[in-house]
């Protein structure tokens, strides 16, 4: 193992540690002491091993690089404190406060930008702050890295909706320093203090006009192509992101290493050729390495260009690794310089190692290290024609020709595809089927597009018209690469959906992968390969047995999605039901593939027996469309009323039985529990929130309460019906118009669970809600604060208890 690797993976090993133990600078700082005492003494008696030595003093220097992230020191002045001193009528009103403009990112309809603070505006007049804050606005603000700028922004913690499964948005933002959210009303609330710092001005000046430059060019993939040159996803269209991750194919809309090492390769070929014009350089110097040694200037311009953000950063990082290796004649070290990279990238930002992009990238880059040249040599023992042309026949010479052009290429995708599908599935429940197949496409034309890109934007301060040709060679290019894509992501099995694989199966996973491809190293690798396998087929087989079995009775979930409803059932004969999905009026965000596919997945679950909507609003149905396109429904219920939009498209599209509650017998049973379908009375006004769906689950002596958004005309409907209920879920969110006394009289709660969004704009629950449910004798658990909020009962006994809180409530 070459002498990096062991390092790399110690000082990895420590920062990982470190932040889940969170331990102290003394503690740290001794160990470091200690550890470095054990490698000089080590060193000094030459020990055979003294290389080990080694480990312990960089596993505790990892540890120590992420304390201050894991630990940040948060003073009085920090925004943070300012934002949790500060009254409610600040909360609503809006923080105003100044500071430098860090990082821009267009995201879809809004703009998002990291500010570092620098002065708060207090009751008593301005104060110097600090920390940063990530604050997003609507539409395309006019702003750019290094303005000081002055806003007023409703400002938040970050914060967790609290699911299984959930994506912790949270402890992301704080592993990069940043310990306050906030929105800005609107474009206009931000004032420009003073420009940009004077060393920023020429390449953010230029990315801005690149920019301008793509939007004004006519050109049919605008928004994709600047992804591919100034960064960002933002105005790419959602369809087409979607195909492009179906088919295993979303690297190439966002710059990596990949794209990175393309304008090297291009900068390379280039320069190099361009030396050879002249007899007194070949004869004077290393052409090759002097190519090499100039091509990081181009490596590195592009990063700029790219605005530098985290993976470009890391991109550029580990090719400049690389390229250095090879100038000083270490370019076979592979696995070395990969850990050099690794390295010098953690050691400037170590909470990259939790960022998904650079996991991609380091399991991609180690698997083609260690896997290509296994799959050569396993090719080369089977045989593939002669390996001169001159003996070759006609039919041998383009065999040939695949072998030594085309087969590197699929080698090299083949290899990143193995070693980055683990990584994939934990992190996005997903594996594409036809990954290989559409990577052999389009990663060679993106190797035309991506240099395209690099050529117009040198060429556009000197000429707007010769800088438009490889613009539009590349847009040509690039809808190439949209055809194949969309073409591949129309087969039906595409992709597919997964649960998340166990850390110990992927474990199990990438050591069967570097067992099999050492094993004409090492005779013991064939025994660890043996070994790894049964492991991970055995965990894999194991899941059925430890993944959570139907409930004894009756489980109910109460998700917690914001400002909106959703709601599951699992029956003891297996069979699901999810009423409501949800929904945010932020188009970006999809309730139903952020909060309700990953709940579903983690448990395994791949039918939904019956979907209810309580009524067609968007708080309820956003997020019930990616569910019946990604899951088996049953059936679908719901009262009639209303547009359902795409919702009721994608149900005729997947052929799901759609049927009025109205035509439902009254009750239902399920799974040994009782379903009473409770309608309003006929011929009476009603508007859609009251005429929503309300259902009663009964199991033996204990039922749940269904409400949807009804409010008091509903309820007074309702008080002749049986609605007695253990567990009441709030109707509308707690409103102060609903859950009125005769009403909670009749259904005579112990638990009132309110669904609704952290300070959202309707005040819900309403104060004099909630007061009601306590004067009802009523436990009441809040998603907002306490996350999803578990029921299971056996028809006797009743247990509870919340994501975000421990222990039974």
């Amino acid at each position: 193992m070459r002498p990096l690797v062991p390092v790399a993976i110690s000082f990895i090993s420590g920062i990982i540690v470190s932040e889940s133990l969170c331990w102290s600078y003394g503690l740290v700082l001794s160990a470091i002491f200690f550890s470095v005492i054990i490698l000089a003494a080590s060193y000094q008696s030459g020990l055979r091993f003294s290389r080990l030595a080694a480990v312990p003093a960089f596993f505790f220097t990892g540890a120590l690089f992420i304390i201050p992230y894991s630990r940040p020191d948060i003073d009085p002045e920090h925004i943070l404190s300012r934002v949790q001193r500060e009254s409610l009528f600040t909360e609503k009103a809006g923080h105003v406060l100044e500071g430098r403009v860090l990082q821009v990112e267009p995201s879809g309809k809004r703009t998002r930008f990291y500010l570092e603070v620098e002065r708060y505006r207090a009751p008593g007049g301005w104060e110097a702050s600090s920390g940063k804050a990530l604050l997003s606005v609507n539409g395309r603000a006019g702003i750019m890295p290094g303005e000081r700028i002055r806003t007023m922004a409703i400002l938040d913690e970050p914060w967790n909706l609290g699911n299984p499964g959930e994506f912790d948005y949270r402890k992301f933002l704080e592993r990069k320093g940043v310990f306050v959210t906030g929105y800005i009303k609107s474009e206009r609330l931000i004032e420009t203090v003073s420009l940009k710092r004077p060393g920023l001005i020429p390449i953010d000046e230029m990315r801005s006009r690149i920019g301008r430059f793509i939007d004004s060019s006519g050109l049919s993939n605008g928004e994709p192509l600047k992804a591919l040159i100034i960064s960002g996803q933002g105005g790419i269209d959602k369809k087409l992101k979607d195909a492009f991750a179906a088919t295993g194919t979303a690297h190439i809309l966002s710059i990596s290493g990949l794209h990175v090492g393309m304008v090297a390769a291009f900068s390379y070929g280039l320069i190099l050729f361009l030396m050879k014009r002249s007899e007194r350089l070949l004869l004077a110097v290393n052409v090759r390495k002097a190519a090499l040694a100039i091509s990081a200037a181009p490596v590195f311009f592009y990063g700029m260009l790219a605005g530098f953000p985290s993976p470009t950063q890391r991109a550029v990082i580990m090719v400049l690794a690389f390229t250095a290796s090879f100038v000083i004649g270490r370019g076979k070290d592979y696995l070395n310089t990969l850990a050099m990279a690794a390295i010098i990238i953690l050691a400037i930002a170590p909470y990259s190692v939790w960022d998904v992009s650079f996991q991609l990238t380091f399991a991609a880059v180690a698997s083609i290290i260690v896997l290509v040249p296994w799959m050569e040599g396993l090719l080369n023992k089977i045989g593939a024609g002669k390996d001169t042309l001159g003996q070759a026949n006609r039919g041998e010479r383009a065999m040939l020709f695949l072998k030594r052009k085309l087969l590197p290429i699929a080698l090299m995708t083949v290899a990143a595809g193995i070693g980055t599908s683990a990584v994939l599935a934990y992190h996005f429940h997903r594996v594409s089927m036809v990954g290989l197949a559409a990577n052999l496409a389009v990663v060679p034309l993106s190797g035309i597009v991506v240099p395209l890109l690099f050529m117009s934007a040198v060429i556009l301060p000197v000429s707007s018209t010769i800088a438009l040709i490889p613009l539009h060679i590349a847009d040509f290019t690039f809808n190439i690469i949209a055809i194949v894509v969309e073409f591949f992501s129309f087969f039906p099995f595409a992709s597919a959906w997964v649960s998340p694989p166990a850390l110990h199966e992927i474990a199990f996973f990438y050591a069967f992968a570097l067992s099999i491809a050492s094993m004409g190293r090492w005779t013991a690798m064939r025994y660890a390969a043996l070994a790894a396998a049964f492991l991970l087929v055995a965990s894999y087989a194991a899941r059925g047995y430890l993944t959570e079995d139907p409930p004894a009775g009756l489980r109910v979930t109460f998700l917690s999605v914001g400002q909106g409803d959703s709601s599951f059932i699992e029956f003891a004969d297996g069979q699901t039901m999810l009423i409501d999905g949800g929904g945010s009026n932020n188009p970006d965000y999809d309730t139903g593939e952020r909060v309700v596919a990953p709940f579903l997945r983690i448990k395994s679950i791949k039918r939904i027996d019956y979907m209810v909507l309580t009524h067609a609003q968007q708080d309820h149905m956003g997020g019930l469309k990616f569910i019946v396109d990604n899951f088996h429904v049953g059936e679908f219920w719901w009262n009639g009323d209303g547009d359902i939009g795409e919702l009721g498209a994608a149900l005729g599209r997947t052929g799901v039985p759609v049927r009025n509650v109205k035509d439902l017998p009254g009750r239902k049973e399920i799974g040994g529990a009782s379903i009473d379908i409770l309608p309003p009375a006929e011929g009476v006004a009603l508007d859609m929130n009251d005429k929503s769906v309300v259902m009663r689950v009964s199991y033996g002596w204990k039922s749940f309460l269904f409400t949807g958004d009804i409010g008091e005309k509903a309820e007074e409907l309702l008080l002749n019906k049986p609605v007695a209920a253990t567990v009441l879920k709030a109707p509308h969110h707690g409103s102060k118009y609903s859950s009125s006394p005769g009403f909670l009289s009749m259904v005579s709660p112990r638990f009132v669970v309110v669904s609704a969004g952290r300070r959202n704009a309707f005040g819900q629950p309403h104060q004099e809600a909630l007061d009601r449910y306590s004067a009802a004798g009523a436990r009441i658990i809040r998603t907002d604060a306490s996350g999803a909020v578990f029921f299971e009962t056996d028809g006797r006994r009743l247990d509870a208890r919340a994501y975000l809180t421990e222990g039974e409530l």
